[in-house]
């Protein structure tokens, strides 16, 4: 089953993603999602109650997903 999401920008385009991996984050309780477009992954932090979607750009949030992402992976090989 592939998960899809498509996000209408301020501007009224579309982009289609594919969900990768969601998560949320123990300390603060948000949500986030790693989306792919095919030639570009991004993160972002979701809202579920309201829909609202930001793109993530801060670097210790990112390294903390990909932290966890790498330790996911690693429990699915074994």
């Amino acid at each position: 089953m592939e998960n899809k999401i498509t996000i209408i920008n301020q501007d009224g385009k579309e982009f289609n993603y594919e969900i990768l991996f969601t998560f949320i984050d123990e300390d603060t309780g948000k949500n986030y999602a790693l989306l792919d477009e095919g030639d570009d992954a991004i993160l972002v932090e979701y809202d579920e109650p309201s829909g609202v979607i930001k793109l993530v750009e801060d670097d210790k949030i990112l390294a903390k997903a990909e932290e966890i992402m790498e330790e996911y992976y690693e429990t699915q090989e074994e």
